[in-house]
């Protein structure tokens, strides 16, 4: 016993006030863009170094909060960890023997509390608030992380191939994109701040009208290694176009008779015309890629046969079925699903909805290709039920305006209840209930039936294009 001496409160509280003393200089000598969540890691490392051992919460609780910590610098945190590093930091508050432990658990306390913000920012974009080299908003925002100020300097200087090439980098499909896509780098553009965004779309698409031929990349030394890639849309032309780049000999699978999945017979010819998606298509296959048309996994081959023969398979199958309305009399004739309707149109076999009525489901882009096409084909009058209101709808705003000055009117708040069938057992009409909204759910307001809000739409055609799924079951 004569061996054991503990210290008093007076002294650990002294050597608590030095180490503060050592905190407040390194803060000071920080510079600006410090990020605070790894300042209250150091801190807490040089807490728990001077830390003596006798008590549980001071010794192991500071080494989980380390950990925690760390995890959370890494990008691999979840809000569960915050969570946990909270009651942690709290236990060691109150439970800790010495103002070492219980000043370090208050100071993450405090740190979480002073800058929710960063630790956030951590978790849910593995980015740091802090940081002094942070990427281009516009960039950061493109699924592709495409260079956007570099091709638009490149346009600004007259180099149109140059630009190209820029965005072939890390999307071959500029030329397609450029005409459909949802450009969700506009929405980042620090333009905004001053005026409206850059028209980064509209530049991409200039770029490509103008650019000329093309000729691919060099590809690196061949390595022998052979790859199947199951589907021919984006993401299968994608995957083929890089790997084959990288000295690979790719062999695409398709179905159909043609390439381009979702982009050709899911996207209406006056959206992409034609004439620019095979200039994307046509620039992947002459870096080399093998194509095999008509063909399909569980009828012409199975998974275990391209295991076999190829040292690699990629399934990019796409979400080619369209999901249900769930509601009664959904299996009537003259229900379709607005996936079949596009796909037909883009067979070059539309149908003919001439002096028809024709009521669209869903809010998205999807649905507004629908309702404009429809128009197209000859329908006599195009509704678009959706059951939140126009400001929640999913469909970008330009094609929204377009479906309403071309003749189709929007039913906000509207869900679909049930098939109304003639006597004929076609659809006579569709009973839509009006909705009320609820709480945000999600980042959208939750639907509710609305009292005694049922009635009945008449109509001819009903098309579904609430969303698609993938054809898992062969698999």
């Amino acid at each position: 016993m004569a061996n054991i001496r503990l210290d008093t409160p007076e002294k650990s509280a002294k050597v608590l006030a030095d180490l503060l003393a050592t905190m407040e200089g390194r803060l000071e000598a920080n510079p600006r863009g410090t990020c605070p969540v790894d300042t209250t890691l150091s801190l807490v490392k040089m807490c728990h170094a001077q830390s003596c051992g006798k008590c549980i919460p001071c010794r192991v609780g500071l080494g989980t909060v380390e950990d925690l910590l760390e995890k959370i610098l890494d990008g691999d945190g979840t809000e569960q960890d915050l969570e946990l590093l909270g009651r942690t930091a709290e236990t060691i508050y109150l439970t800790a023997d010495c103002a070492i432990g219980y000043g370090a658990g208050r100071m993450v306390l405090d740190s979480l509390e002073g800058f929710r913000q960063d630790y956030e920012e951590h978790v849910q974009h593995r980015t740091c608030l802090g940081r002094q080299d942070q990427p281009v908003p516009c960039r950061v925002a493109c699924p592709a992380h495409v260079d956007i100020p570099g091709y638009i300097s490149l346009i600004a200087d007259g180099r149109y191939e140059d630009a190209v090439q820029l965005v072939r980098k890390d999307n071959p499909f500029p030329a397609s994109c450029g005409f459909v896509c949802e450009h969700p780098c506009e929405a980042n553009c620090r333009r905004n701040m001053v005026d409206d965004a850059i028209n980064i779309c509209g530049l991409k698409r200039f770029a490509c009208e103008n650019s000329g031929d093309i000729p691919a990349p060099e590809r690196l030394p061949e390595t022998g290694k052979r790859i199947a890639i199951v589907g021919g849309g984006p993401g299968g032309l994608t995957a083929a176009y890089y790997l084959q780049l990288m000295g690979h000999q790719v062999t695409i699978m398709e179905r159909l008779d043609k390439l381009g999945g979702m982009l050709r017979y899911g996207i209406p010819a006056y959206r992409l015309p034609r004439k620019y998606l095979d200039e994307d298509i046509n620039h992947i296959l002459s870096t080399g890629v093998k194509t095999l048309f008509d063909v399909s996994v569980g009828k012409d081959f199975t998974l275990e046969d391209l295991r076999k023969k190829y040292d690699a398979v990629y399934l990019s199958f796409g979400a080619h079925t369209s999901k249900h309305l769930r509601i009664r009399g959904e299996e009537t004739q003259g229900v379709i699903p607005a996936i079949s309707m596009l796909r037909d149109v883009g067979y070059d076999n539309p149908p003919d909805f001439t002096g028809r009525t024709v009521v669209i489901v869903g809010g998205g882009n999807v649905a507004m290709d629908a309702c404009r096409t429809s128009v197209r084909l000859g329908a006599k009058k195009v509704y678009i039920a959706y059951r939140r209101s126009r400001a929640d709808m999913p469909a970008l705003d330009e094609e929204i305006d377009g479906a309403i000055a071309e003749g189709c009117e929007l039913l906000e708040l509207c869900a679909p209840d049930h098939v109304v069938t003639g006597p004929d057992g076609t659809v006579k009409a569709l009973a839509l209930r009006r909705q009320i909204p609820g709480e945000i759910s999600g980042g959208r307001p939750k639907p509710y039936d609305a009292p005694d809000g049922l009635f009945e739409l008449p109509c001819d055609l009903i098309v579904s294009a609430i969303g698609q799924d993938i054809e898992w079951q062969r698999f």
